[in-house]
């Protein structure tokens, strides 16, 4: 699987991942299988980010391709990285490089943000481009969508407009809202220091979180303590097979119990009421799920299915039944947390395609069609776009309200 790590946001997040990995690599002078069969692409149009991260970095074991995209950034604007076509072909050649050098190419993770102009513009085009060279492989993408608050003017107009390119290229859109990963972060730090007084949150600890989310899923799973046997590798197209059963249910939303590296749970009780702690509860709503995964891991002993039915039953409560009959809630267990024998760690990952999705898209689907009515901004997009803007946004608001009706279960 090929990486993708577009923007600011893409970069920061997608390093950490691969930080995460080279600590559960057993080797230390070669990368074990089958963290092999990952490589990445970090593509941004500033400098800065990339620069700092490459100073922190001390490791070569997960060498990325970096692809420098100008030094001026994007101004927040999806048309602006969406349409500039000045290194595309750069891209997809380094692009096509790394798949023909691959011993198993089976599709790409593209992260990045939704809110500014490289990580939801080029994020988008990349998605549509590989589409079209590659039409057969999968992708899926880890979106971070910004803070409700507001991080910049155009940030519902952005993710809106990504949104539809996503939904029409993209096999899973996995969905990271930045305020849900905020109030697990909270919810967290509360807890562990008993006081209702939280320190300051820095975005690092935002995406520590959400590369447990993630990891929970990608790292390997090790039926048996020893993993050189019966090891079970991450699979794009099974997990998205399993998690998107229909063309317009292609929304995920994660979950982990593992807030912060540091912090280990004592029992299984322990861990899943932190796991459902982290999935956000919205008040007079019934959940409902087209399709959910829970995957425990650090299972030793019995302890587990003594109590299996108490505990996926919790889970599914919160998460909602499923509405297709076919797609019955998957639970994997794992012996080891990842790869390294001596990690004791015990951690529960989820990832469920649920109408809980609609808490985070109508906001971005009403703001911005509020401010659409108002034709406010659309000069920012004028600028750049070399189409009709409001037949860009037409189609954009269009494909949106159809994945809103589909989740309207």
């Amino acid at each position: 699987m090929i990486v993708l790590q577009i923007g600011q946001c893409g970069i920061q997040v997608g390093q950490s991942l691969f930080e995460s990995l080279l600590s559960e690599n057993v080797a230390s002078d070669y990368v074990h299988y089958p963290f092999s069969l990952l490589s990445q692409i970090a593509i941004d149009t500033e400098r800065k980010v990339w620069n700092k991260r490459s100073r922190l970095s001390n490791s070569t074991l997960f060498d990325p391709f970096y692809l420098d995209h100008g030094s001026s950034g994007r101004g927040n604007n999806w048309a602006h990285g969406y349409y500039d076509d000045s290194k595309i072909d750069e891209i997809m050649e380094s692009y096509r490089k790394l798949v023909e050098s691959s011993y198993s190419y089976d599709g790409c993770m593209l992260i990045h943000s939704l809110a500014g102009g490289t990580g939801s513009g080029l994020g988008s085009r990349l998605t549509q481009e590989i589409r079209e060279t590659y039409g057969k492989n999968t992708i899926m993408t880890a979106s971070f969508s910004p803070f409700i608050t507001g991080e910049t003017a155009l940030q519902n107009y952005n993710s809106l407009l990504s949104l539809s390119v996503l939904q029409r290229n993209v096999d899973l859109i996995g969905f990271f809202p930045n305020d849900s990963l905020l109030a697990s972060v909270t919810k967290h730090q509360s807890i562990k220091s008993h006081s209702d007084k939280i320190r300051k949150i820095h975005i690092e600890t935002l995406n520590e979180y959400a590369v447990n989310c993630l990891l929970g899923q990608i790292l390997p799973i090790t039926p048996l303590a020893d993993p050189t046997i019966n090891l079970q590798r991450f699979n794009t197209l099974d997990f998205i097979y399993e998690m998107t059963p229909s063309p317009l249910h292609k929304f995920c939303l994660f979950a982990s119990s593992n807030v912060s590296t540091n912090h280990q749970m004592d029992s299984w009780d322990d861990t899943l009421s932190n796991l459902l702690r982290n999935i956000p509860p919205e008040p007079n709503f019934i959940p409902s799920s087209v399709s959910s995964k829970l995957v425990l891991r650090g299972v030793i002993g019995l302890d587990v299915n003594k109590r299996l039915d108490q505990l996926t039953s919790r889970w599914q409560q919160r998460i909602g039944q499923s509405f297709i009959p076919s797609t019955n809630p998957n639970i994997v267990f794992s012996q080891l947390y990842g790869l390294n024998v001596k990690d004791c760690k015990r951690t529960a990952e989820t990832c469920f395609n649920s109408n809980l999705i609609l808490k985070y898209l109508s906001p971005i689907y009403d703001k911005s069609q509020s401010m659409y009515n108002q034709k406010a901004y659309l000069h920012w997009y004028n600028r750049y776009c070399t189409n009709d803007v409001s037949e860009l946004f037409d189609d954009a608001f269009e494909t949106v309200a159809d994945v809103l009706t589909s989740y309207d279960l």
